[in-house]
């Protein structure tokens, strides 16, 4: 029930955008600006805020919080080296990519962890918060730039990479919000509320764009890619890492989390980026969806497991 109860408002607001464009409520100028507005305003803030809340006085085991770093560049590495081998077309690769490895742990992932643990008992996980959101955008970046083709056969520079890297407003809000933290600068009521609206803004406006650019044909066109991904995403990568995670000793709310920071549905962030990258936005958008609806059945599947086994 907490997974549907994750999973159904996503599709309802996500239909919301779609019939509002059918009754021609909203158009493609309302969803260029809207992911824009997403993508330089309030998704930025929205980080800078997770990054700020994040409580950095409960480091128990820092071997932990170097396992999850690795486990997300080891996972980035193999699907940037392994995807290019099936996927033809440069910007479904960047899309294909970036949706298998990245996932919604901040919004959707922390909430489950503490549904499954109660979250007094979380305090030490809560220290890979900024470190997933700081390598999950700095790696799309990465991603999204390499596979970004100027011309046939030319790809974004390494200069360009790194200057899409420094200049990306979402590495910007999560390297002001570690140095607010470290800082520990106070935040005025009036500046805390004022950054909750902008960050609330992210997650239903990056939904409602993306039921606003869904086309059932083009669907239809991509779905083999999206199901391949998807399968991917929410079935192989999380019973990879948590068997090497089990192997290394892991177990408990250390391994949970593990599980679930890898086997959450693709971040709807993800769809922003790509709109605002030039990667393919529909394609991901699909992804997005899917991961989403099948992660409720996989989630529950995979932690059925690992409680039969004892591991958490």
């Amino acid at each position: 029930m907490f997974s549907l109860n994750a999973v159904v408002p996503v599709f309802v607001v996500v239909f919301l955008g779609w019939a509002l464009k059918q009754k021609k409520i909203i158009g493609d100028a309302f969803v260029n600006s809207a992911t824009t507005l997403v993508f330089k305003v309030a998704l930025p803030v929205l980080l800078f805020k997770q990054v700020c809340g994040a409580d950095l006085s409960n480091i128990v085991d820092p071997g932990f919080a170097l396992f999850a770093a690795g486990a997300i560049v080891g996972n980035f590495l193999f699907w940037f080296l392994v995807i290019p081998l099936f996927v033809k077309d440069n910007r479904q690769r960047g899309a294909m990519i970036h949706t298998i490895y990245r996932s919604n742990f901040s919004i959707l992932g922390l909430p489950l962890i503490f549904n499954m643990f109660g979250e007094e008992n979380c305090g030490s996980i809560i220290i890979i918060l900024p470190i997933t959101v700081i390598l999950f955008n700095i790696l799309a970046v990465i991603v999204l730039s390499y596979f970004d083709k100027t011309g046939e056969g030319q790809r974004t520079s390494p200069l360009a990479v790194l200057k899409g890297i420094v200049t990306n407003p979402l590495i910007i809000a999560c390297v002001l919000g570690v140095v607010y933290k470290l800082l520990a600068l106070p935040m005025p009521t009036m500046v805390a509320t004022s950054v909750n609206y902008l960050a609330n803004l992210a997650t239903p406006v990056a939904l409602l764009s993306i039921g606003g650019q869904f086309d059932f044909r083009s669907a239809l066109g991509n779905l083999r890619l999206s199901l391949s991904a998807t399968f991917l995403k929410v079935v192989v990568t999380p019973v990879a890492i948590i068997t090497i995670a089990a192997l290394c000793g892991f177990r408990g709310v250390e391994l949970g989390t593990l599980f679930i920071l890898f086997a959450s549905p693709t971040a709807v962030s993800s769809y922003i980026m790509a709109k605002n990258m030039n990667s393919d936005a529909e394609l991901t958008g699909q992804i997005t969806l899917l991961t989403t609806f099948f992660s409720a059945f996989s989630i529950f599947a995979i932690a059925a497991v690992l409680r039969a086994l004892g591991l958490i």
